[in-house]
């Protein structure tokens, strides 16, 4: 074992930059949806931005909380980890549905735009998809060595 891998704050180090590259390409794929109207032409467009969505956020609960053992010590149980990631992925999910929401019923309905929330069958599928992706981070974060 080196020294990189003993040290926690080279590891939180890393798990940052990656947090950041992983943010710009979602922010890039969502400037492309803008641009080409992925989301409306391509099916699995939607589906690949909340599981990436829902695997940053779960990255960043493990980021903020990981290293403070007294509150979330993970590495110990697999089914504690599950829950807790995928429960805050799954919370954040909630909370963007809302924003469309809020957004459809006020900006959107204002400016005549499409609605982000065509039914309620899409929004489940969004927090589907955004658990599946704290489901990810979950597992990458107790399965990495």
């Amino acid at each position: 074992m080196n020294e990189a891998e003993n040290n926690p704050d080279q590891e939180k180090n890393k798990l940052a930059i990656f947090m950041l590259v992983f943010i710009l390409l979602i922010v890039f794929l969502v400037i492309l949806d803008a641009n080409l109207h992925l989301i409306a032409n391509t099916w699995w467009y939607d589906v690949l931005l909340h599981i990436l969505g829902g695997t940053w956020i779960g990255t960043l609960f493990i980021y903020l909380f990981s290293y403070r053992r007294h509150f979330f010590d993970g590495k110990k149980n697999f089914l504690y980890s599950l829950a807790v990631i995928v429960g805050f992925a799954a919370l954040m999910g909630v909370l963007w549905e809302l924003y469309e929401f809020g957004f459809d019923q006020t900006i959107g309905t204002n400016l005549s735009l499409p609605l982000t929330q065509p039914n309620l069958g899409d929004t489940m599928k969004d927090l589907l998809d955004d658990i599946l992706g704290g489901v990810i981070a979950t597992l990458v974060y107790f399965f990495k060595k």
